[in-house]
């Protein structure tokens, strides 16, 4: 798509465009979801006189990408704002998908389909929101704090470490954790391989940490041994 290319291309390092998850699993997931949407509009609607309920759907499944799109360009200070838009576009995208179950233009196989990976859009956001939370809030506390106390968060550390070093897990540690946990609520219960494919900038040993640390806060539990472990919620 050429519009998105340029978008995405005229966005500054300050905006939602920059945040791995807000692209891979907000804006990416909701491109998929529309797209998929158009497709099946495109099969199943073989009248030669488009009923108003399936142009309606394609009316909001466009605005739903447009809002998604133009969500990019927003600062990174103001992404909460981002966060409300999109979410209001997914629920009138799913209101209007239901409307057309109603009118027996979507088969409710399809309809259930669009809805869980709709609400697996919202769940990212939420999480999203955590994660901004996080790291708004470390920021602040490391920018007022007095030099002595940041130095704390480096004893396990090589002294020549940077600060960027030094702050990275304090935001994502605690959100790729709920990522696990979302991951084992999707499938019921998961392997480390299972996770490790859907959660790319990490290793699989750091994955086995955070997992560790879900046993021991009794959020999880794990059965079998090894290579065979799995996941599930406790």
């Amino acid at each position: 798509m050429d519009i998105k290319e340029t978008i995405i291309a005229s966005t500054k390092s300050d905006t939602v465009a920059r945040d791995e998850f807000y692209y891979k699993y907000i804006f990416k997931k909701t491109e998929k979801i529309v797209c998929t949407i158009f497709y099946t509009i495109r099969v199943s609607d073989n009248s030669e006189t488009r009923d108003i309920t399936i142009s309606d759907l394609e009316q909001v499944a466009q605005k739903t990408l447009h809002t998604v799109l133009e969500s990019l360009r927003t600062p990174q200070q103001e992404a909460l704002v981002a966060v409300r838009t999109v979410n209001q576009a997914l629920i009138e995208l799913e209101s209007a998908l239901r409307l057309a179950h109603a009118a027996q233009k979507v088969h409710a196989d399809l309809l259930a389909v669009f809805t869980e990976e709709i609400d697996l859009v919202h769940r990212s956001l939420s999480l999203y929101v955590q994660k901004y939370h996080a790291v708004m809030n470390y920021r602040t506390d490391t920018d007022d704090a007095p030099l002595p106390t940041r130095k704390k968060r480096t004893l396990a550390t090589p002294q020549r470490q940077h600060v960027a070093d030094v702050r990275e897990p304090v935001a994502q540690k605690d959100n790729r954790k709920d990522i696990i946990l979302d991951i084992v609520r999707q499938y019921g219960s998961a392997s480390i391989k299972d996770i490790a494919d859907k959660i790319k900038d990490c290793s699989e040993k750091t994955i086995q940490r955070d997992l560790n640390d879900l046993i021991k806060d009794n959020i999880l539990i794990r059965q079998g041994e090894r290579r065979w472990s799995r996941y599930s919620l406790s």
